[in-house]
């Protein structure tokens, strides 16, 4: 009687706690341990307590490093000719004095507390097992004993944690340079990016083109890492002419980047870039990984974009993009001169050129007036950010897309490829599209057109086109040019640029812009409507006698006053744009 009544103390004591670390567990807990069952035959001899390191020593110095990562010290990192990007394993070992034989142990992880999400590794007969890919933050595993005769026998759930400095970075047999881009860094308005939803790596197949000193296709063991235990739904393959699903993903995504020596990839892949949004833009889609060839340059342009967006520091951008030297990627990455055509500081300057308190303002305001949805923009930041979302974006501005706009002279063209907007007008001499907003504040803003030209030849966008705003003329920077815009053309593609063709007054109401062409034929697929700062929206103070089309019958006072102190019975009205 004794024995069973401490039996089903200690069952009720087990269940108040596991419900007790569960809820914990929801709401961030720092750490936890289930209690085991003293009568268990498993005995847990790693120690639980401390706190464990998935990177390796080289890994750890870099990311020690408390300066600025734009100008961090060559020496600092590797030189990208060998493979030191996966991480280190947590050992879980045990002890086990059940009475059967066993013939193997698993172990399931998972980073539920219930281990509802939990994969099963499968080990031997020794009584430890390598975990790899432990997500950063608490982790939760189950040990299974095998019996000889087919049955088993679980231990208890428990629990260790992993320190928290990002990356997450995963080993995948026969693949190089990749990590998980969720944990460890706190957004800019206090969230994060959530765990095991996107990752970036090195293609599948073939990525060391013949010259890695490693296996450079994914191996059975790697397949069954991304698609089983990753869980990876969607594919996004961001390496030109990348058309095999190698790996047999449910949904594979083409979005093809084109890398030429003239041209960096924000110019020559903006629509490829909208491909990436809006497929990640699906809850459905997730979890996702996307890759070019090695996981640096194409990726690397994307993970600035999709990091940016979220609210990842201009820093921790860096830092991330470096650390792809880790990698096998044959050769050096920098940042500055020293990095050539690929310099990232012309991705992130030119992004910073677009209006926007912080820059993942600036990043979303570039991605709109490309033509990637704000509905998309603001799911892709719903769905992968925990906590506190990336505020300030919602700023009043619009842009509208070619199927929208009003043309003379010119007709619509449309696109199945890649190689231009699925949408666009072609303006030759005299040739004009007219977009009609509705802006509800009154500020300066920054007009931007999405203009494309396959020409390589150099020329001032103010000589190509002219633009106007409710009939008055816009001064579009001098110095905006086919060059700066990144004009040009590659594998049959035209490069397309969001160009800010300068500052306009806005009075709120309906405006009208008019683009109309001058010289060198340059394609339109959208034009923006971008407020320079935080704007308020004007009160309408709607009356009786307004009329639709953005502005109103309103009263004018001064003509009202002399007409009533001559006697008359007429009332004068004027329209004009509402105060």
């Amino acid at each position: 009687m004794k024995t069973q009544k401490y039996s089903a103390l200690f069952v009720l004591a087990s269940a108040f706690l596991l419900i007790g670390c569960t809820d914990q567990a929801k709401g961030g807990m720092a750490r936890a341990r289930l209690l085991a069952d003293p009568s268990s035959p498993f005995e847990v001899t790693t120690n639980l307590e401390q706190v464990k390191e998935i990177h390796t020593a080289q890994q750890k110095e870099y990311l020690a490093y408390n300066g600025e990562y734009v100008s961090i010290p060559e020496a600092n990192y590797p030189d990208g000719r060998q493979h030191l990007s996966d991480p280190e394993a947590v050992n879980l070992a045990w002890n086990f004095s059940g009475n059967k034989e066993v013939s193997r142990y698993d172990v399931k992880v998972g980073k539920q507390a219930d281990l509802s999400d939990g994969y099963v590794i499968k080990g031997t007969a020794a009584t430890s097992l390598d975990v790899y890919n432990s997500y950063l933050g608490d982790n939760y595993f189950q040990i299974i004993a095998n019996y000889a005769d087919g049955t088993k026998e679980e231990s208890a759930i428990q629990m260790y944690k992993v320190d928290e400095t990002y990356p997450r970075n995963l080993k995948i047999d026969g693949m190089t340079n990749c990590r998980d881009m969720g944990g460890g860094r706190t957004l800019e308005d206090g969230g994060k990016i959530k765990q095991g939803l996107i990752y970036r790596t090195s293609s599948t197949n073939g990525w060391g083109n013949g010259r890695a000193k490693v296996p450079d296709t994914i191996t059975n063991d790697g397949k069954e890492e991304l698609l089983n235990r990753l869980g990876v739904k969607t594919e996004i393959n961001v390496n030109n002419g990348g058309n095999n699903n190698y790996i047999g993903v449910q949904n594979f995504v083409i979005a093809n980047m084109w890398y030429d020596s003239g041209k960096h990839h924000l110019y020559r892949n903006s629509e490829p870039i909208k491909e990436v949004f809006h497929a990640l833009a699906d809850e459905n889609n997730y979890p996702v990984f996307y890759h070019c060839r090695i996981g640096t340059d194409r990726t690397g342009l994307c993970a600035i974009l999709i990091s940016g967006l979220l609210g990842v520091s201009e820093n921790e951008i860096y830092q991330d993009y470096l650390f792809s030297n880790f990698g096998n990627i044959q050769e050096k990455r920098y940042i500055g001169e020293k990095a050539g055509r690929d310099n990232i500081l012309n991705y992130v300057n030119d992004l910073k050129a677009f209006p926007g308190e912080k820059f993942q303002n600036k990043v979303y305001n570039y991605l709109l007036s490309i033509g990637v949805p704000a509905s998309e923009l603001n799911s892709v930041i719903n769905i992968l950010t925990e906590g506190t979302q990336a505020q300030g974006n919602d700023n009043h501005q619009e842009a509208i897309l070619a199927d929208a706009f009003e043309a003379e002279g010119t007709e619509m063209k449309t696109e199945t490829s890649q190689k231009h907007p699925k949408k666009y007008y072609t303006l030759g001499e005299g040739q004009s599209v007219t977009g009609e907003f509705n802006p509800d504040y009154d500020g300066e803003a920054k007009l931007v057109a999405y203009l494309g030209s396959s020409s390589n030849a150099s020329f001032k966008i103010n000589e190509s086109i002219s633009a106007t705003l409710d009939s008055n003329d816009v001064e579009i920077d001098d110095e905006v040019t086919s060059t700066s815009a990144g004009f040009g053309q590659g594998d049959g593609r035209t490069y397309y640029s969001a160009v800010v063709l300068g500052t306009v007054n806005i009075v709120h109401g309906s405006t009208e812009v008019v683009i109309t062409g001058k010289a060198n034929n340059l394609n339109i697929g959208a034009i923006s409507i971008i407020p320079m700062e935080r704007v308020t929206p004007v009160d309408p103070k709607p009356n009786n006698n307004s009329k639709g089309c953005g502005g109103s019958i309103v009263a004018t006072t001064s003509l009202i006053a002399l007409v009533a102190a001559a006697g008359a019975s007429i009332l004068v009205f004027k329209r004009r744009k509402q105060d």
